[in-house]
């Protein structure tokens, strides 16, 4: 829905702003009273409905070489993050749970970083998965993970 205002005129589209807190910030929504009833003139998005990710990877599991590797050449894969709907503005965050503080993504350019590591002894596995929250303007939080279900393994070899 477009809010229209007459400017020179001329009817443009306009985002309609209120003060909160002493900042000024988009609205997401405008009501107004017509013949005594509220009715809806404008909404700046829509709710919130999904999270999902997606590992390039794979499910795994992954032998890996090196102690170390911040997503460079030999990484198996880059995570990316999506969501549908929401308020704008929405923030995501992706995060790895698990990996024994040794397993994380690395900003390499490509989606919400790739899989690397840092510290694994040879022949240490690590568990995790990985994780993103989705919240819009309203407060609306979505999650989701990869795998669903389960973990992804990796273990060095050499």
């Amino acid at each position: 829905m477009t809010l229209q205002v007459r400017s020179g005129g001329s009817w443009v589209g306009a985002t309609p702003y209120v003060k909160r807190a002493g900042s000024w910030v988009a609205a997401a929504e405008v009501w107004v009273k017509r013949a005594g009833a509220w009715v809806q003139a404008y909404t700046a998005g829509s709710l919130l409905t999904g999270a999902s990710l997606t590992f390039t990877g794979g499910p795994g599991p992954f032998n890996v070489s090196g102690a170390n590797n911040t997503g460079g050449a030999g990484s198996p894969g880059f995570v990316q993050s999506s969501y549908t709907g929401g308020y704008p503005p929405v923030t995501s965050t992706v995060s790895v749970v698990g990996g024994g503080g040794k397993i994380g993504l690395f900003d390499t350019g490509q989606g919400d970083g790739a899989l690397g590591w840092s510290g694994l002894a040879l022949g240490e596995m690590q568990t995790f998965y990985f994780s993103v929250t989705a919240t819009d303007s309203h407060g609306t939080t979505k999650t989701a993970r990869y795998p669903v279900t389960g973990t992804i393994s990796v273990t060095r070899t050499s």
